[in-house]
């Protein structure tokens, strides 16, 4: 703003020292006016910059013309604006992840719980951060309950009839106090929230045996490695060359990339060749040579093993197919563990 006039003068006034001080005061105490007056705005190379301060930048609507080519403030966020609208500079990290990597607590009385590692995310709107400041820990077989060491299942209670289930996690978030949390659901986009609480993102998801508790595992960023690998196929009798579908030791609801084993034994003469396809590719016949296959067996009676990794569908399906048949013809498929994304692409 401009300087203000301490006293108008008229004919006959006394200049007194307090008159003099009072002017005095008013010119030291009114730099910004005195450098900018007339009240125009403090600009910097043509950028008005008398709206920053050093704690939040202004609020303006997204469609005020004199927006154009500034950072505003829209609640919690800070948006570009051209003019026309604001953009969430958190999009500049859409879908972002980093931490909060699970693990399986393992001792004879924890067996239904899991630790979540400090870390942040965005939420499923990308306009929100959920950080988790401190390791949680949440247990399944337990009802939610804010905090630590507390049960974490959304609705219902533990399925002991199926005998392998996938629980998802959520980080939650309640926007009026900022509390952040942990969710077990066992659906990937539609946790039962608790009260107040809003926003979400699906970490990671688990395998739960009801005998064993969660599947003792290993997580590296993405990738979750299963610390004992599991047989999820073994064929011990005749194949023929239709397309098969496999059922892996793997998540449901969500598409990973799985990883395993797999080992071949052919009987009849000649190159017998096996490939494994997503169920949502289009199916094809295997080939030796220049034909498509995942692993090709030229001996007869021996068997031979590859490592695949493999797109499942949300039922934790594969396919697989040869090209040959005949008795002893056989596949066996071991499950190492799997990739997921956990909403980065901004799928599930």
């Amino acid at each position: 703003m401009a300087v203000a006039r301490v006293k108008t003068w008229v004919i006959g006034d006394e200049l007194t020292q307090t008159d003099l001080n009072a002017e005095f005061n008013n010119v030291l105490d009114n730099g910004t006016a005195m450098a900018f007056p007339l009240d125009r705005n403090v600009e910097a190379a043509g950028f008005d910059l008398t709206e920053i301060d050093e704690v939040a930048f202004a609020t303006t609507a997204a469609t005020v013309a004199s927006a154009i080519g500034r950072l505003r403030r829209n609640g919690a966020n800070i948006t570009w604006h051209d003019g026309t609208g604001g953009q969430s500079l958190m999009l500049l990290g859409s879908n972002y992840i980093g931490g909060l990597e699970l693990s399986d607590v393992i001792g004879t009385t924890q067996l239904n719980d899991i630790t979540i590692a400090t870390g942040v995310a965005t939420d499923t709107t990308n306009s929100t951060l959920l950080r988790l400041t401190a390791a949680l820990n949440k247990r399944v077989d337990e009802a939610w309950v804010v905090g630590g060491s507390t049960g974490g299942l959304d609705t219902g209670a533990v399925n002991l009839t199926t005998a392998v289930i996938t629980y998802h996690v959520h980080l939650i978030k309640r926007p009026d106090t900022g509390v952040v949390d942990a969710l077990f659901s066992t659906s990937p986009n539609a946790p039962v929230m608790p009260t107040n609480y809003t926003l979400r993102r699906r970490i990671g998801s688990m395998l739960y045996t009801t005998t064993l508790g969660f599947a003792e595992f290993t997580q590296m960023e993405d990738r979750f490695y299963l610390n004992t690998e599991v047989t999820d196929v073994t064929a011990t009798t005749s194949e023929t060359t239709t397309v098969i579908t496999r059922t892996l030791r793997v998540p449901t609801g969500i598409n990973v990339l799985a990883e395993g084993i797999m080992r071949v034994i052919a009987s009849t003469g000649g190159a017998a060749a096996v490939l494994i396809t997503d169920p949502n590719e289009t199916d094809q016949t295997p080939a030796a040579g220049t034909g498509f296959s995942t692993i090709v067996v030229h001996q007869d009676a021996v068997s031979f093993g590859t490592h695949f990794q493999c797109r499942t569908n949300t039922s934790a399906q594969i396919r697989t197919r040869r090209n040959t048949t005949g008795t002893g013809e056989s596949i066996t498929i071991s499950t190492r563990g799997w990739v997921d994304v956990r909403g980065r692409n901004g799928g599930l």
